[in-house]
């Protein structure tokens, strides 16, 4: 549901009271999965490092749906061992077709949306946004996710395989996005090189770099001149990402370029380890970077509440300890077997290897439409190669 729908799926629910339908799902699958693995040091660790920011929120008087939203991706990633019970009853098959047709799905209402063929529908009633609303970021990992599930695929056959990718593809760069475009490449590459055989990788890599090296000189004559001038959508997502401004004067309102998001990061770390302690950070539930000024270098908009970067967000929120945490919980992807164990694997791991690739240039993490997919993956890539349930534990 969450790879199917993106943000208009995660809001399903009374959005004025914090109740939403994937949660309920989510909480009712691991809190019934009997996974026998009770308390353990890491268990311990992120209920003492929650309960310690409630407590703070709590104390300062905010909201319970503005800390517990910060807190979320922190909450998900504490039942990883849950997740990965019920993942273990799972066939393996049956879970690569769920992660090759709910990005399928989410491609054909995206492409739609974007092209105004289907219109938002706006149910406030029970959807905090209107249905249909496009996220082009999130669209593009779980398109990612998809070109990753249908590339490895072994026993799918090449006319279908080359379909389905190719609309994945096109869901994926249509927008004019510059992460969407990079994470789409990312997925693109991994498939392409992991379908070589290993004489033909050496001459792959090779013409990548020389492709690498054109496209380098195209960005320093394109950043130079100024003078192409595109109007396909595709074709922006190149621009875009080409032509950023990288140097140029920093205002105020001047949202959108690479520096503004650069200097509004900075500010906000400097701010939050100036006036917080640097190892707890400034908390779930702070207006940090409306507190810090950074807001003016982003969208100049109060209620923007994350600086574009999962890295930056996670330290200056949570601290050094929160960012350690954080780490600590997503091991799996450390291990190299991880990526080359069995096919399930490689898409569980590289799709997570995507949403960190998106997140550390975008808000995602941050928002459930992220933290959820990332955590059932990382659950999923826990026992995709674990065989005894007890290993868990590490």
């Amino acid at each position: 549901m969450s790879l199917a729908t993106g943000k208009w799926g995660a809001y399903l629910g009374i959005s004025s009271l914090g109740l939403f339908l994937i949660d309920f799902i989510f909480f009712l699958a691991v809190l019934g999965s009997r996974s026998g693995k009770g308390i353990n040091l890491r268990r311990v660790v992120i209920i003492l490092f929650l309960t310690l920011q409630i407590v703070i929120a709590q104390t300062n008087q905010y909201t319970y749906q503005t800390y517990l939203r910060d807190l979320i991706p922190f909450i998900y990633i504490l039942f990883i061992p849950e997740i990965a019970v019920i993942s273990k009853t799972i066939p393996k098959e049956e879970y690569l077709r769920v992660l090759r047709s709910a990005p399928i799905f989410n491609a054909f209402w995206s492409t739609l949306s974007l092209l105004e063929i289907i219109p938002q529908i706006n149910c406030s009633g029970f959807c905090g946004v209107p249905i249909f609303t496009l996220r082009a970021d999130h669209s593009a990992i779980v398109c990612a996710i998809g070109i990753l599930a249908w590339g490895f695929g072994k026993d799918v056959k090449l006319t279908g395989k080359m379909l389905a990718i190719s609309s994945l593809l096109f869901a994926a760069i249509l927008p004019p996005s510059r992460t969407a475009l990079l994470t789409a490449s990312f997925a693109m590459v991994v498939v392409l090189y992991s379908n070589l055989s290993r004489r033909t990788r050496g001459i792959f890599l090779n013409t990548l770099k020389t492709t690498f090296v054109i496209l380098l000189l195209g960005i320093l004559t394109i950043a130079s001149t100024r003078v192409i001038n595109v109007s396909s959508s595709s074709m922006k997502s190149v621009t875009r990402l080409v032509t950023a401004d990288y140097s140029g004067e920093v205002t105020g309102n001047s949202g959108g370029t690479v520096r503004a998001r650069i200097i509004a990061q900075r500010q906000l770390l400097n701010w939050s380890f100036s006036k917080y302690n640097p190892l707890i950070g400034a908390g779930a539930g702070t207006e940090m970077v409306a507190n810090s000024g950074s807001y003016r270098f982003l969208s100049s908009a109060l209620d923007v509440r994350a600086p574009h970067s999962w890295w930056v967000n996670c330290l200056s929120r949570f601290g050094i300890i929160g960012l350690a945490l954080w780490l600590w919980f997503i091991t799996p992807l450390f291990r190299k077997r991880s990526f080359v164990q069995n096919d399930l694997s490689k898409v569980l791991s590289f799709g997570c290897l995507s949403i960190i690739l998106t997140a550390s240039f975008n808000v995602m993490i941050e928002s459930p439409f992220g933290s959820l997919p990332l955590a059932i993956l990382l659950g999923g890539l826990t026992s995709a190669f674990e065989k005894k349930p007890s290993s868990l534990r590490t």
